[in-house]
């Protein structure tokens, strides 16, 4: 005779069983074109803890979640969509976090390795609109390494992990930012820094922290863009006004508010001298210069700083021409 007591238990158990059936579903379509969820698939580093990562472990953290889409330097438009992951930010934090002296190395099961700043993982990045692809200056995101797209597992040509750039106003970043196939996040010590000479009624110098600082500082003329076509592909670049730079040895009180310029000094004429490691010069007029934020001295492209052949900064601008803007710039100073 079956009880009602037998009833409830077999209904009990026939549902324990669709639940689990359901649950395997899940995790086997979540894991298709992904690592099984007990195997390791990323490691965190640092100077002093060495972290691993399993896929379960990563969907177990807290999640993040929003609007995310990049612009490729051939200028198509890639989203865009909706990712999910773990806050970059939060993930260090389980090996003690990062300090804004150091940058982050992320490297991909393909060789592929990418170096990011403080503010970049902080999420000030450029933004693009995401219709017409235009550039819309630095703007806040939040960086994420993300695990799903629109709601299914990464595919195998990006995942199962990668970095994603997310907005609330749904602004793409550029696509070099994008690391896919992510396997290593290291933090380092900032070790390859630099320093450009200058030279003038005072003398000085300036560093990439100096650039860092004042790009994201949101005052006016504090950094200046310009895109540049090579081939097919469209190169953004993003710095300080040289004018900007000049004011620093010119001879001109700094107001505690604003950047100046000796503008008495600069009408009356002079020549403002650029030199790279290779011994070429460059000679401009101080009449030319002059608040003249088309011209300026880029230290990134398409976001991440500068390659080897262009760094550590490079004079680029819509009102130069092509001979005039030379990258490894090493030394600048003022002739009166």
């Amino acid at each position: 005779m079956v009880t009602k007591k037998t009833i409830i238990i077999f209904s009990l158990m026939f549902l324990l069983v669709i639940a689990s059936t359901g649950i395997g579903i899940y995790f086997g379509l979540f894991y298709e074109n992904n690592a099984e969820p007990d195997t390791v698939i990323l490691s965190l580093v640092s100077e002093s803890i060495n972290k691993n990562y399993t896929m379960a472990d990563l969907i177990d953290l807290p999640s993040v979640s929003g609007l995310g889409g990049y612009k490729k330097t051939t200028g198509t438009i890639v989203g865009p969509s909706t990712y999910k992951g773990v806050s970059i930010i939060s993930l260090l934090d389980d090996i003690g976090g990062m300090l804004p002296v150091s940058d982050l190395t992320i490297r991909a099961t393909d060789g592929y390795e990418v170096s990011y700043s403080y503010s970049m993982i902080a999420g000030q990045v450029t933004a693009y609109d995401n219709e017409t692809g235009a550039n819309l200056g630095i703007n806040e995101f939040e960086m994420i390494l993300a695990y799903e797209q629109d709601g299914n597992a990464l595919t195998t040509d990006d995942g199962p992990l990668r970095i994603a750039y997310l907005s609330n106003e749904g602004y793409l970043s550029d696509g070099n930012l994008w690391a896919k196939k992510i396997q290593e996040i290291e933090i380092k010590s900032v070790t390859e820094s630099w320093i450009v000479y200058l030279y003038g009624i005072t003398n000085d110098s300036v560093n990439r922290p100096y650039f860092e600082s004042t790009m994201a500082s949101g005052e006016p003329h504090t950094i200046a863009f310009y895109e540049m076509q090579d081939g097919d592909r469209i190169n953004s670049y993003a710095g300080i006004p040289l004018w900007i730079i000049i004011s620093i040895i010119d001879g001109e009180l700094e107001d505690s508010t604003s950047y100046t310029f000796n503008e008495t000094f600069a009408l009356n004429g002079y020549d403002i001298i650029l030199k790279n490691s290779d011994e070429e010069i460059i000679t401009l007029n101080s009449s030319v210069v002059s608040y003249n934020d088309d011209i300026f001295l880029a230290v990134k492209k398409n976001s991440l700083f500068l390659p080897l052949n262009e760094a550590p900064l490079r004079l680029v601008g819509k009102a130069l021409n092509n001979i005039q803007m030379i990258g490894r710039i090493v030394e600048i100073w003022i002739d009166f």
